[in-house]
């Protein structure tokens, strides 16, 4: 409380976002502190696998089944991005939508339908006190991760909103069979 000058939890400073995640299980949790990008929503789709249930196709959340057998994401990194949204509403009223997205590196922060934003380098600044928004010299990576941002919320809403179908046939190879 009061970090950033705020009571509040209506920000997306990492003194709200980073939030622990605690798992245990000692036949199937190696014991440990990860510091992968994960999400809430992944929590979903490793309880599933846990019980020998496959995750929906159309789901953006990933089984933290690697993370927590092995402590470790077996390609890499888990995530590139983790990303957090919060609409308006009686406390936060800056803008009527908000994305953050966040890698080790960076974080950007959308304002939607407005000019103003967030941008920190995490690395140089991982308190986030010195908002690189509006610095020149960092106007491609913001107009960048500003498209990329929009790019996912608008593909998010898609996707989970699709029913299922079947990938088209080729047009020379249509089944007329039903």
């Amino acid at each position: 409380l009061g970090d950033h000058g705020h009571i509040q939890k209506w920000t997306m400073y990492d003194t709200v976002m980073r939030v622990p995640l605690v798992v245990w299980s000692p036949e199937r949790v190696k014991a440990g502190v990860s510091d992968e990008l994960v999400q809430l929503m992944d929590v979903s789709p490793s309880i599933l696998e846990a019980c020998g249930v496959a995750r929906p196709d159309n789901w953006e959340a990933k089984s933290l089944g690697p993370i927590l057998r092995d402590g470790r994401s077996p390609d890499g990194r888990f995530r590139d991005y983790v990303y957090g949204e919060l609409g308006r509403d009686h406390i936060q009223s800056a803008s009527e939508f908000v994305i953050m997205r966040r890698n080790h590196d960076w974080k950007e922060v959308l304002y939607v339908g407005t000019d103003e934003g967030e941008l920190y380098d995490l690395r140089a600044d991982p308190d986030e006190t010195h908002n690189l928004w509006s610095d020149p010299a960092y106007r491609d990576r913001r107009d960048t991760a500003t498209r990329e941002i929009l790019a996912w919320s608008t593909l998010g809403s898609y996707r989970a909103n699709r029913p299922k179908t079947r990938k088209p046939q080729s047009p020379m190879k249509v089944d007329l069979e039903v």
